[in-house]
């Protein structure tokens, strides 16, 4: 497996294709990316490198696979990029490995506004949670998304929840989503059958404001459930 240490510099991500970057990596960039980013939108474009089109592929598949949407520029330069970011307001990245030889690739990053993305301003938290991604969970295909988690957060907040019960916790983005909108003193309980994406999930809830208020459960729900106190 590609490691993202050696392709995850101090302003870029940039490296071989495909033996250090290959389009794995880049559908997990694509999901960090969504994450970190947070807003309904990113746009992207690439260079003429052959590599492009498939890495860029990938990182749009996650990227939507978060419920965020990718507007593809296509063939272009970085200041074309940063220019649609910052006349869009809408994150982006390219596609390109600058002066580097043609079997290389890479990724420049921007948050609204043609913010550039660098160590200081997130880019080791977004290598961090790529990686943590592609270890613990197998690629979905459909995730609940932003637009889907301040649904979740309304319905919790409109019907006062003071405790929710949960199936299925996989990544935790459900889960923290409607802890935003639970009433004072509420709990989730949520079931999650995969020891591996109940880790995953207790990881970044225990960093969330709302680690005291999420239990994360491993087993069939079936058999948790039957254990429950309640109510629900």
């Amino acid at each position: 497996m590609t490691r993202m240490d050696h392709v995850f510099k101090a302003y870029d991500i940039r490296g071989t294709v495909p033996d250090q970057l290959d389009a794995a990596m880049c559908r997990a960039i694509g999901r960090a990316v969504a994450r970190f980013a947070e807003a309904p939108e990113i746009l992207m474009a690439r260079d003429m490198r052959t590599s492009g089109v498939e890495l860029s592929r990938a990182f749009a598949d996650g990227v939507r696979s978060e419920g965020v949407d990718v507007t593809d520029l296509g063939l272009g330069s970085t200041d074309f990029l940063y220019f649609a970011s910052g006349h869009l307001d809408a994150p982006g990245a390219m596609f390109t490995a600058s002066h580097n030889p043609a079997r290389y690739n890479g990724i420049k990053l921007c948050l609204s506004g043609a913010r550039p993305i660098g160590v200081d301003t997130g880019l080791v938290e977004i290598e961090e949670l790529a990686e943590d991604l592609r270890a613990t969970l197998d690629f979905p295909g459909m995730m609940v998304g932003r637009l889907e988690g301040r649904f979740l957060e309304m319905l919790s907040f409109a019907l006062g929840a003071r405790s929710i019960l949960e199936i299925g916790t996989f990544g935790g983005y459900s889960a923290l989503a409607m802890a935003a909108g639970l009433a004072p003193g509420g709990r989730i309980t949520s079931c999650e059958i995969s020891p591996a994406h109940a880790e995953f999930a207790r990881r970044h809830i225990a960093s969330s404001p709302y680690a005291d208020m999420i239990e994360v459960l491993v087993g069939p729900a079936i058999d948790t459930i039957a254990a429950l106190e309640g109510p629900f």
